[in-house]
């Protein structure tokens, strides 16, 4: 995408907008790099076209060309204009961020899809989600994150070359899922350096197998098989090194009755599965065991988001 960006007068007039893309979570136990799921937890970006790309509401340091949402804009903007189709424009953008950074909440994957969309939508919506969805992998890296945060609910993905694939999967309502968010952050390079460079097969068939049966028991609402199947071999008992209490968090909710405890992408948040329609109550966030550890652990109870980004007037908010 070498082709040089040209001001053109012929782009459709748009009235400013807003977009809302939601948190994800990747992996869920053994599913790594493939599996994900969007969460209720939201990055804002309010959107008015201009003559010079600008962004608001972050330091300094992070408003360059650098910046995750103006790489995704101007890549999906490179690949419009290579259609044929009128330059969208440049526009000024003030963020309002609840995805914490650094997290394994699918911040990053969150800025991605917040460029690629309002790129998108200052030319009319040209590009389908399948398009947006491989621009934006190929600028994440990996598309566990960036498939939820585009396509809403569970999904399933993986690459294939330059080519990438996502299924968006069944998910039954009585699963409810609780993010412990720690006040450290997990540096993605770190988790990966701590990975092993071989893996023993009895490890990989271990969680290969639980990945895909945990994507069918999700669907057929099976919460037995779920806690039975979110366990991991992996990436957790290596990543878990870097997670200050996880061994005593993981004791204490599933004492309080979850299906199970997973690193949430490569941390530092922990993802809580819980049974809505089991025979225990689903305890508050609030009311979570929390006190006494090495971190302080904040509880979000986060429903499924469903469906893609939104993109809404600003005039009507």
């Amino acid at each position: 995408m070498s082709q040089q960006l040209v001001e053109t007068t012929d782009r459709p007039q748009v009235e400013p907008f807003r977009v809302t893309v939601p948190a994800t979570s990747a992996n869920l136990g053994p599913g790594f790099d493939c599996l994900g799921i969007a969460l209720g937890l939201y990055n804002r970006f309010d959107c008015t076209p201009a003559q010079n790309f600008e962004i608001t509401g972050v330091e300094r340091t992070y408003a360059g060309p650098d910046n995750l949402f103006w790489r995704a804009f101007n890549a999906t903007r490179e690949v419009i204009i290579e259609r044929g189709i009128p330059d969208p424009g440049q526009l000024q953008v003030k963020f309002d961020a609840e995805i914490p950074n650094g997290r394994g909440l699918g911040s990053s994957a969150a800025l991605f899809v917040g460029g690629a969309t309002a790129a998108n939508h200052m030319a009319g919506n040209p590009l389908t989600p399948q398009e947006l969805f491989e621009i934006c992998a190929t600028l994440e890296g990996h598309p566990d994150n960036v498939a939820p945060a585009l396509f809403g609910g569970m999904t399933a993905s993986f690459r294939e070359g330059t080519d990438v694939y996502a299924y968006q999967l069944d998910l039954d309502r009585r699963f409810f899922f609780t993010a412990l968010i720690p006040d450290f952050t997990v540096i993605p390079d770190q988790s990966r350096a701590v990975l092993p460079e071989r893996l023993p097969i009895p490890d990989a068939v271990y969680s290969l197998s639980r990945a895909v049966v945990l994507s069918h028991a999700f669907g057929a609402g099976d919460a037995e098989v779920v806690s039975a199947a979110l366990s991991d071999r992996i990436h957790e008992p290596y990543r878990g090194r870097l997670i200050s209490d996880l061994a005593e968090i993981r004791a204490r909710i599933l004492g309080q009755g979850a299906l199970g405890v997973t690193i949430s992408g490569s941390g530092s948040t922990l993802l809580v599965v819980w049974d809505a329609a089991g025979e225990r109550e689903v305890p508050e966030a609030k009311d979570l065991p929390l006190d006494g550890l090495t971190a302080t652990w904040t509880a979000k109870d986060l429903p499924v988001h469903m469906g893609g980004p939104f993109v809404d007037p600003l005039g009507d908010l």
